[in-house]
């Protein structure tokens, strides 16, 4: 799991039709799949937004945790 927490940069390339409206679309596919994804990966990230803690004196920090920029590659 460290492997979505120490990289500063996440480059995602994904094609067009993986996209999905939300998570519950998404998991009514995996679903339909048999679940085929899960047996492929040994670990699975859902990664949703910036991580949030206030662990350190009680103060809401974002992005604690996980990269600090995001970019996304979608091909037709």
């Amino acid at each position: 799991r460290s492997a979505s927490l120490l990289p500063t940069m996440h480059i995602a390339i994904i094609r067009q039709e993986q996209i999905v409206p939300n998570f519950e679309a998404w998991a009514e596919q995996q679903r339909a799949d048999e679940f085929e994804g899960f047996r492929q990966a040994s670990n699975i990230v859902a990664i949703s937004g910036a991580s949030r803690t206030a662990d350190i004196a009680m103060e809401l920090i974002l992005g604690m945790h996980g990269p600090a920029e995001l970019h996304i590659v979608i091909l037709p």
